[in-house]
C-alpha cells in the first residue's frame, strides 16, 4: 500500500510502499479514500513526540481518513466488507 512517511524526525515526507497489514481478531482493515495531515501530523514527524512515545520508522503520518472496509479479522465485529468508516 502507498503512504506518506518519513525515514526518520526532521526529514521531508515522501510517499513510500509498505505491506498492506492483516487485520487481528476484533480489527477490521479500511481501504483509504481520503486522508488529511493535520498540525499533529507534521509536529510528529518534527519530532514533537520523541522520548515521550515510541516510533518506528519509516514513521506514517496522515492517520485521519475516511474509506471502506475492505478485510475482516476474525471473531465477532460489528462492520461488513464495504461499510463506509473514518477515524
Amino acid at each position: 500500500m502507498r503512504a506518506v512517511a518519513v525515514s526518520a524526525f526532521r526529514t521531508e515526507p515522501s510517499l513510500v510502499v509498505v505491506p498492506k497489514p492483516d487485520p487481528s481478531p476484533g480489527e477490521v482493515r479500511v481501504k483509504v479514500e481520503y486522508a488529511s495531515l493535520n498540525p499533529l501530523d507534521w509536529q510528529t514527524a518534527d519530532g514533537a513526540l520523541d522520548g515521550t512515545a515510541p516510533h518506528s520508522f519509516p514513521l506514517l503520518v496522515g492517520t485521519d481518513f475516511a474509506g471502506r472496509v475492505d478485510m475482516i479479522g476474525g471473531g465477532d465485529n460489528l462492520f461488513r466488507v464495504g461499510d463506509p468508516v473514518f477515524g
